[in-house]
């Protein structure tokens, strides 16, 4: 049955605190190895990345936040001319809401987190060392030797979207630089078709495999390709070992129906709140 999202609550939470907890710790540890570097965690990089890497994630989950709070994350925004951009943590207080409107900070829209476990019986995850077919979807992970190859295809996949070329250079140069990050790549016929990354993140709660920067090139979509790259991941997580997985989408978008469609539920809703640069 599908979830229902209240659109006039902030923040909403579908599943036990417990795991709630565990994937928004996880995308907070996630966030931070982005910058390279829990409550919440703030990424500052330049003005021109604005769009994957400037915001401030799981705010308010350790506590209200206050109006000295939040002059302090528009200072650090505003040195690189932007305003403030932050994804509010389900577990935020009503006052840290009533904090951010009474500011002038503007509700943008929401980030659905989807989870799954991966530590029971495997479900029908490919795992794209079938041999290969005409037509059909081959995934496979990405050796040192291909870097070059799966940024290419991460910057084909996602530049219709309107994000800068050097912005998804950048995005995806990080992921192939993180040691807790596998890189995927998915081929139809021999061509590349899409790429994704799966990070495995420990937290105290235990670990998480992040499933992010899925992406499919424009001539390929509509044939699976996305599906493949999640149900590859979600089968090499489970034979890690690890016991959640986790995914961040747009409510709505194609990545969030494929994101049902392999078994994945609707964890928590995310609230991003942005406030102009003021002069």
């Amino acid at each position: 049955m599908p979830v229902t999202v209240d659109d006039s609550s902030p923040t909403q939470v579908f599943i036990d605190a417990h795991i709630a907890n565990l994937c928004e710790t996880a995308e907070a540890i996630h966030v931070q190895r982005q910058a390279g570097t829990q409550g919440g965690v703030l990424i500052r990089t330049s003005s021109a990345l604005t769009g994957k890497l400037n915001r401030a994630v799981g705010s308010g989950k350790q506590g209200a936040l206050d109006n000295a709070d939040l002059e302090k994350v528009e200072s650090i925004f505003g040195v690189i001319g932007l305003g403030a951009e932050i994804h509010l943590s389900p577990f935020a207080s009503a006052a840290t809401i009533q904090t951010l409107l009474s500011r002038g900070y503007v509700n943008w829209g929401r980030l659905h987190t989807y989870w799954c476990r991966v530590d029971g019986p495997p479900a029908d995850h490919a795992t794209g060392t079938r041999k290969a077919e005409p037509g059909h979807v081959v995934t496979r992970t990405v050796q040192s030797s291909e870097i070059e190859q799966f940024v290419q295809a991460s910057v084909a996949g996602f530049e219709d979207g309107g994000r800068s070329p050097a912005l998804l250079r950048t995005v995806a140069g990080i992921a192939a630089s993180r040691p807790d990050t596998t890189l995927y790549l998915a081929e139809v016929d021999g061509h590349v078709a899409g790429g994704a990354a799966m990070a495995i993140i420990e937290t105290a709660d235990g670990s998480v495999a992040h499933l992010y920067l899925d992406s499919t090139i424009p001539r390929h979509r509509g044939r699976g390709v996305h599906q493949a790259l999640i149900h590859a991941r979600l089968h090499d997580a489970h034979h890690s070992g690890i016991s959640v997985a986790s995914m961040i989408t747009r409510p709505g978008s194609g990545s969030a129906r494929n994101a049902e469609r392999a078994g994945l539920s609707l964890a928590y809703t995310t609230s991003v709140f942005h406030l102009d640069r003021r002069s």
